[in-house]
């Protein structure tokens, strides 16, 4: 079972982020900013992590940056925004973020660029 961490400030979206992952299949660990998400990386082994882009303290771009700078391992990060800014997903791209995903989306959207990300 792979597993994802999810990065996400509001509750009620970590929420449903969460089952709607586990119902596909994937084991979740919830973060509720980067420096949770940063502390889960020290403790749990992941295979992705999804992160929203706006958060308070570190945003999403910058949680990228860092778990680069962190770990040797090429976690493939994977963000979720409202913005599709070309400047953003350039300064992202620098950053070592694998993906974006704009909000709204659908679940099988998701799930589909997770699996590739994964599977890259």
């Amino acid at each position: 079972m792979k597993t994802i961490l999810a990065v996400e400030d509001s509750d009620l979206v970590l929420k449903m982020l969460s089952s709607l992952l586990k119902a596909k299949g994937f084991q979740v660990i919830e973060a509720h900013n980067a420096v949770e998400a940063l502390t889960s990386l020290e403790s749990w082994p992941v295979d992705l992590v999804l992160t929203d882009l706006i958060m308070p303290g570190m945003n999403g771009v910058e949680l990228a940056r860092e778990i680069r700078r962190r770990t040797s391992q090429m976690i493939p990060v994977l963000v979720q925004t409202t913005i599709s800014d070309d400047r953003v997903k350039r300064e992202g791209l620098e950053a070592g973020v694998s993906g974006w995903i704009l909000k709204p989306f659908q679940a099988e959207e998701l799930t589909a660029q997770i699996r590739r990300l994964i599977d890259s």
